[in-house]
C-alpha cells in the first residue's frame, strides 16, 4: 500500500513529510498486501525517480492499465468507458502540449512503441498474464533517452521469460460476471404516467401507452467473461530458456451486443553464448481481437424515452418501417417520418447496427549483446524490431433503423501500420580504485509507415464517399551517455539524444533532449535501522516537434509563422530511504512547457487567411510535492 499527497505551500511541507513519514511507516508495520517498491540502479548511473510494479493478476482484470489503477504514485488512470473495449487515458505529471497526445511513451521489453498506438490498441497486444513487471519513468532521468517522444513519462514493460532451472507448465482461467451498478434513478412507468396525468396537456396525456418499460433494464445485462492462459517454460537442450503463452478472452460488455474476443500468443528466447559473452533476447508476439462495437447513445436514448411505450410494437407500421421496434413518428402526405426531437428506441439502436472491429497483430525483436573477447569492459548492443497493426472496422446499419431510416449505411475502414526500429550501441563500463565510469555512445533508425483507405455508402449506393492517406516518417537519432561514480556515495550523469524527423518543419527539423543529475548516498553502507538514505536532484529539457504537415494548406492559401519551438523542462529533486522492509521518497517536481503554440484567430486582410500559429505562452508545474512508501 502506499499514501501519496500533493501540497503547495512551502511552509507546511517540512511538518507534512513528517507526519507521513510516522503514519505511513505504521500502516506498513501492519500491511501484508504492498507488491510495490521503488527501484535505483546502483551501476553506474544517475539517481532515476522510476517506480516498479510487479504484476499480481487478482480479480478479472485483463490489461496492464487497469492493473496500475490506484496503485502508483504521480500515475493517473482514468476509464474512457465502460465497453472491453474502451481503454484508459493515463496521465504521469502531464503538461502537454495542445499538438501533443500527453500520452506517456510504452516500452515493451526495451522496444519503444508509437504514440500513435491507442492504449485499446496495445491492450490488445500482450496479455497481462505474461507481465513480469511494469516500471514508470516520471521525470527526464532515465526518460530522455528515448527522445521527445517520452516527453510525458515512459511505461517499460517487462515481460516474463524462461527460467534455467526446471521446466513449468501454468495454466490459469478466470471466469466473472458484470453487472451495471449505480445506474441513473429515473421515474417508473407508473410515477411518469402519474406525473403526466396530473400536469401534462391534454396533448401530452395523450402520447401516453399502456406498456410498463425499465429502459435501463431492456439495454442492460449481465456480463459474461472468461480469461485463459496456458504458459510453458523451461530451458530446452539446456542452453536456451524459453517462454511461450497463448491466451484467449471472451468478455460481453454490459450493454447488449457489447462483445469481444482475443487471441494472443508470444515466445521469447533467451539464450547465452561463448561463456555468456553473448546474450540473445528473440521476442515474437502476435494476436487476433475481434470485437463488436455498439452504439453508446443508447444510454442517454434510455434515460430519456417514455417508459410507457413498448420496446416493439404489433402494429403494421412498426413491422413495416422499423422491423417492429416503436418510434416515434409522424405522418405527412401519407408518409411515415420520424421525429427529431424525440429520443430514439435504445434497444433498436443496439440491435439495428452492426459494427464490427477485427485488428491483426505481430511484433518481433531481436536483442543482441556481445561482450568483446578481446576488450570486456566494453559491451556492443543492438536492438532490432518490427511491429505491425492492422484494424478493419465494418458497419452496417439497417435502412429501417432511426438513424439511417429509408437509407442504411455500409461503412469500411482499414488502418495499417508498420513500425520498425534499429539502434546500435557501444557501452564501455570500467571500475578502479573508488572510481566508476560508465559511457554509451549510440544510433537509433525508427521508420513509422502508415496508410488508412475509408469507404462508405447508403443501401442504394447513391451516397457514396471514399477517402485514402498514406505517410512515412523516419526518425535517425543519435544518443550518448557518460556516467562517473566516486566512492560508491556521489554520483554525476549528463545524458542527450538528437534526432531528426522528416515530417516536422524544414526549418528547425533537430530535436535535442538533454538532462544531467547527481545524487548522494548519504550513509554509504547500510547504518542499523536505515538501510540507504540518498538524495538527488535532476533537471532535462525535451525538445518537442509536431506534424507541420497537417495543419498545412496545400493550395499555399496562408502564410505559416515560424514561433519558437516548443520545449519542455523538468527538475526533479528529494530524498530516498530505506528502513528495514519500509521504502519511502519524498519527491519534489516542477514540470513547465515553455513556447506553447495554438491557432489564434487574426483579422481579415492580415494575410492569406484567418488564423495563424503563433506562441501562446507557458504551462507550469510549480513545487508540487510527493510523498510515497512502500513495503517490500
Amino acid at each position: 500500500m502506499f499514501i501519496q499527497i500533493k501540497y503547495r505551500k512551502p511552509q507546511l511541507r517540512f511538518l507534512l513529510c513528517v507526519a507521513l513519514v510516522l503514519l505511513n511507516s505504521y500502516l506498513l508495520a501492519e500491511s501484508k498486501d504492498s507488491v510495490i517498491v521503488n527501484k535505483s540502479n546502483e551501476s553506474c548511473t544517475m539517481y532515476v525517480n522510476k517506480t516498479y510494479r510487479q504484476i499480481d493478476n487478482d480479480g478479472f482484470i485483463t490489461s496492464f492499465d487497469q492493473a496500475l489503477k490506484g496503485k502508483l504514485s504521480g500515475v493517473r488512470v482514468g476509464s474512457l468507458g465502460g465497453s472491453p473495449m474502451s481503454g484508459s487515458n493515463i496521465d504521469i505529471r502531464n503538461v502537454a502540449s495542445y499538438f501533443s497526445s500527453g500520452k506517456p511513451l510504452i516500452v515493451l521489453d526495451g522496444v519503444p512503441l508509437e504514440n500513435n498506438v491507442s492504449w485499446s490498441a496495445f491492450a490488445s497486444q500482450i496479455s497481462l498474464n505474461d507481465i513480469e513487471s511494469i516500471i514508470v519513468l516520471k521525470d527526464a532521468a532515465g526518460a530522455v533517452i528515448y527522445g521527445f517522444n517520452a516527453n510525458n513519462g515512459v511505461i517499460e514493460i517487462v515481460t516474463k521469460k524462461g527460467n534455467k532451472e526446471k521446466f513449468n507448465i501454468n495454466f490459469r482461467t478466470v471466469n466473472a460476471v458484470q453487472q451495471a451498478s449505480n445506474k441513473d434513478n429515473v421515474l417508473s412507468s407508473s410515477q411518469f404516467r402519474q406525473h403526466i396525468i396530473e400536469s401534462g396537456s391534454a396533448e401530452q396525456i395523450g402520447l401516453l401507452g399502456n406498456s410498463t418499460t425499465n429502459w435501463t433494464d431492456e439495454i442492460y445485462q449481465n456480463a459474461l467473461a472468461t480469461d485463459n492462459h496456458l504458459s510453458v517454460s523451461g530451458n530446452f537442450l539446456q542452453s536456451i530458456p524459453f517462454y511461450a503463452s497463448v491466451n484467449y478472452l471472451n468478455q460481453d460488455g454490459i450493454l447488449k451486443t457489447d462483445k469481444v474476443n482475443k487471441l494472443t500468443g508470444s515466445l521469447r528466447l533467451t539464450p547465452t553464448l561463448w561463456n555468456e559473452y553473448l546474450k540473445l533476447d528473440i521476442n515474437l508476439r502476435a494476436g487476433k481481437n475481434d470485437s463488436r462495437v455498439v452504439n453508446q447513445n443508447a444510454i442517454s436514448n434510455a434515460m430519456a424515452i417514455n417508459p410507457t411505450l413498448p420496446v416493439k410494437s404489433s402494429e403494421t407500421w412498426a413491422a413495416d418501417n422499423f422491423e417492429g421496434y416503436w418510434q416515434s413518428t409522424y405522418i405527412r402526405d401519407g408518409h411515415i417520418y420520424l421525429n427529431s426531437l424525440a429520443p430514439k428506441n435504445p434497444v433498436g439502436l443496439l440491435f439495428q447496427e452492426n459494427n464490427t472491429l477485427n485488428s491483426l497483430h505481430a511484433q518481433m525483436h531481436i536483442n543482441v549483446d556481445y561482450k568483446l573477447h578481446f576488450f570486456p569492459n566494453v559491451h556492443f548492443t543492438m536492438l532490432l524490431g518490427y511491429t505491425s497493426r492492422n484494424i478493419t472496422n465494418n458497419v452496417i446499419v439497417s435502412d429501417k433503423s432511426s438513424n439511417y431510416y429509408q437509407m442504411g449505411l455500409i461503412q469500411e475502414s482499414n488502418i495499417l501500420n508498420i513500425n520498425t526500429i534499429g539502434q546500435y550501441n557501444l557501452i564501455y563500463e570500467t571500475k578502479f580504485g573508488k572510481n566508476q565510469f560508465y559511457v554509451r555512445v549510440g544510433y537509433e533508425s525508427n521508420k513509422q509507415s502508415n496508410s488508412s483507405y475509408d469507404y462508405n455508402k447508403s443501401f442504394d449506393g447513391v451516397n457514396a464517399d471514399s477517402s485514402a492517406f498514406a505517410s512515412k516518417i523516419i526518425r535517425p537519432a543519435i544518443f550518448s551517455s557518460i556516467k562517473y561514480i566516486y566512492n560508491k556515495k556521489f554520483s554525476f550523469a549528463l545524458e542527450s539524444r538528437k534526432e531528426l524527423n522528416n515530417m516536422l518543419e524544414s526549418s528547425n527539423p533537430i530535436v535535442t533532449s538533454t538532462v544531467g543529475g547527481f545524487s548522494w548516498n548519504v550513509l554509504g553502507e547500510s547504518q542499523g535501522v536505515i538501510n540507504a538514505l540518498r538524495t538527488f536532484v535532476n533537471y532535462g529539457t525535451f525538445g518537442y516537434q509536431y506534424n507541420f504537415q497537417n495543419y498545412v494548406n496545400t493550395n499555399a492559401s496562408m502564410i505559416i509563422s515560424r514561433p519558437k519551438p516548443e520545449t519542455t523542462k523538468h527538475l526533479s529533486y528529494g530524498i530516498n530511504f530505506e528502513l528495514n522492509r519500509i521504502t519511502g521518497n519524498i519527491n519534489f517536481y516542477n514540470k513547465e512547457l515553455i513556447n506553447m503554440r495554438d491557432w489564434i484567430n487574426i483579422p481579415k486582410g492580415t494575410n492569406f487567411n484567418t488564423y495563424q500559429l503563433v506562441t501562446i505562452g507557458s504551462i507550469k508545474s510549480i513545487s508540487s510535492y510527493t510523498y510515497s512508501s512502500f513495503i517490500t
